[in-house]
């Protein structure tokens, strides 16, 4: 199947996958539809996006805010009720850790290396009940556990996230540039209560907190060395007037 096939059919996918979630009950077949659309991220690659790693080679400027970002995204389709992106690290570099309210999400890495240290959060400390998974404002600290902290490659499965489970992950690059591709449902929305929250520890520890079993955590502002700034996304086109 040729590239611009291959990423028609994946926006299809991921169109019948959220519209599952949509529905009064995630058992209407969305958890089938979600398993297939991991099968089919796992088959994508960089060549079937027409990135190359001479992308990740440049700098990333958003002028006159920003110049020499650490992050990149492009953006190669959004609905209400998904986005695919690609999202684009520099080496040794990383995503503080964020969270994603209420969503699925699919990752799978293009280009390079990458670890992803996942948490899922627990019962509020103090504050709202949802551990503050409406966005920055919230305020609450809760705990969360380390659910898993591991090294993907373009030959990975998928890395996945759920409204309940490992909602909360870091992505630091290796010494290579990292290229992954990012799929959300439902994208974020701050106007919906889907912002994006950064959190950071309240009581700091000499300890790396990645290592730890159960850390307190507090949302806060994005970090004064964090931008992720946009890119132009020239590979295959999503036609969305295609059914099928």
């Amino acid at each position: 199947m040729a590239s611009r096939g291959k990423i028609q059919v994946l926006y299809q996918q991921a169109r019948l996958t959220f519209s599952k979630k949509k529905g009064p009950s995630l058992e209407n077949g969305f958890s089938e539809e979600l398993g297939n659309l991991k099968t089919l991220v796992h088959s994508l690659t960089a060549t079937d996006f027409d990135i190359t790693p001479d992308v990740t080679k440049k700098r990333w400027d958003y002028k006159p805010y920003v110049t020499d970002s650490p992050a990149a995204c492009m953006e190669v389709y959004e609905c209400q009720d998904f986005i695919i992106g690609l999202f684009l690290i520099k080496p040794q570099k990383s995503i503080p850790l964020h969270n994603h309210p209420g969503m699925h999400g699919i990752m799978k890495i293009l280009l390079g290396s990458m670890t992803v240290t996942s948490y899922t959060r627990a019962a509020a400390v103090r504050g709202r009940s949802d551990g503050g998974s409406k966005g920055q404002g919230d305020g609450g600290s809760f705990s969360a556990s380390l659910v898993s902290k591991v090294t993907y490659t373009p030959q990975s499965e998928p890395c996945c996230l759920e409204p309940h489970s490992r909602n909360l992950h870091e992505i630091v690059a290796s010494d290579q540039s990292v290229v992954f591709l990012d799929i959300l449902g439902p994208p974020y929305n701050p106007k919906l209560g889907r912002d994006c929250a950064y959190y950071f520890r309240e009581e700091p520890s000499p300890r790396d907190h990645s290592e730890e079993e159960s850390i307190l955590l507090k949302p806060g502002p994005n970090p004064a060395w964090f931008t992720c700034i946009p890119l132009t996304y020239s590979g295959p086109k999503v036609n969305p007037s295609i059914n099928s």
